[in-house]
């Protein structure tokens, strides 16, 4: 995965960047809000990145913020959100307008963005209603400002979040079957102290959990430790 991209900027337009580091050039997906900070072609320039993998594509997605990337990938982990409607939720309203739409439970401002119609955004604010925390009562009043960041405190770490599929495709590499890994997964999500650990220690503690059962040998785990 790519977290964090710093080079020079080479080329821009209304959809994205490509930032080249070291003679490499990669190009990036962007929020429209991207353009208006952007230096002069050559200059220093970096984003934080979020890598969509797919079969078929691999997709590099870059952010401002570290916290904007996060909400980012909290909105794919919502059902009918993909990678096209996220960015244009960013774009339209912004990290602050996601996060006033939630905190009045606004569905006509989640329906201005495009691609976003009545049933979604309901089903978009009942699932947010649940990935981030609650808000003091005074808080809730529009014209309040509240800091972004009190938006996902409470919210699974991205490394983890990333590192549970990371642990997955390890362990059905390694040979365990789907219906050997997701019970594992799922147990893993429910430790209160899981979204603390990075790759290597949620894959031991997945491997610990599997111990019992009959697994394939282990001659290449040195490769993820």
């Amino acid at each position: 995965m790519i977290y964090h991209l710093s080079g020079r900027l080479l080329q821009s337009s209304p959809v994205g960047v490509v930032i080249d580091v070291g003679g490499v050039g990669y190009g990036l997906e962007t929020p429209l809000s991207i353009q208006a900070s952007l230096p002069e072609m050559g200059s220093p320039f970096s984003l934080w990145v979020y890598t969509h993998v797919r079969e078929e594509s691999i997709r590099l997605f870059g952010f401002e913020l570290y916290i904007e990337r996060t909400l980012f990938a909290t909105l794919l982990t919502i059902s009918g959100v993909g990678p096209k409607v996220a960015l244009a939720m960013l774009s339209t309203l912004g990290m602050e307008g996601v996060r006033k739409a939630a905190v009045l439970e606004d569905a006509g401002m989640l329906t201005s963005v495009p691609g976003i119609g009545p049933r979604l955004a309901e089903k978009i604010l009942v699932e947010l209603k649940v990935k981030v925390p609650k808000w003091a009562e005074g808080e809730h009043s529009e014209g309040v400002p509240v800091q972004a960041s009190a938006l996902f405190e409470e919210l699974p770490s991205l490394e983890s979040q990333e590192a549970f599929q990371d642990v997955r495709s390890a362990l059905e590499n390694l040979g365990f079957k789907g219906k050997q890994v997701e019970p594992i997964i799922k147990k893993l999500k429910s430790d209160p102290g899981i979204n603390q650990m990075n790759f290597q220690s949620i894959l031991r503690k997945a491997l610990a959990l599997l111990a019992h059962k009959s697994k394939p040998e282990p001659q290449d785990l040195h490769q993820f430790f």
